[in-house]
């Protein structure tokens, strides 16, 4: 059974405000399974601090079973998914990784990490052209829209390939 994931760090609004003492509900919404356990359609209902901070214990991806959250607050909503892993994250390193198994990008994305690994031969192999870090950028909008395979550069703290 996978650990939960601690997400936490501040709420803001657009204006960059935090949702101090505010209600936020963090649904899981589509139940997922794995060998040892089932998940299902579930919602927290939490509050933030007088800062604005969140912290949740949040189930992650497991293999190709993808954690799908809703998170609302003040009327605004995310959806994400949890990475898998087990060291603590913000809400902002989670944001940033971006992608959401509601986003078109999301079948692409995991096709091109498996022709990735599968050009390097599998988890370890050594075919491939590796990774060729060119720099760092702002943010995801600021990434050249064309590039060669293995190129990277970095979002604090990301690695963006």
């Amino acid at each position: 059974m996978p650990e939960p994931r601690q997400i936490s760090g501040p709420l803001r609004n657009l204006s960059g405000a935090p949702y101090a003492n505010h209600s936020v509900l963090i649904e899981l919404v589509s139940g997922f399974y794995t060998p040892d356990a089932q998940y299902i359609r579930s919602v927290l209902d939490v509050r933030t601090d007088a800062s604005g901070n969140l912290t949740a214990l949040l189930v992650p991806n497991v293999g190709d079973a993808a954690s799908s959250y809703r998170l609302t607050v003040g009327g605004e909503t995310w959806t994400f998914t949890v990475p898998e892993g087990n060291l603590s994250l913000s809400w902002s390193e989670l944001r940033a990784l971006g992608v959401t198994t509601d986003s078109p990008q999301y079948p692409t994305l995991a096709a091109y990490v498996d022709s990735q690994i599968a050009a390097a031969g599998g988890v370890g192999g050594t075919g491939g052209t590796g990774i060729n870090i060119l720099g760092s950028v702002a943010g995801p909008a600021s990434l050249p829209v064309t590039g060669a395979a293995g190129d990277a550069y970095l979002i604090s703290p990301n690695l963006w390939v």
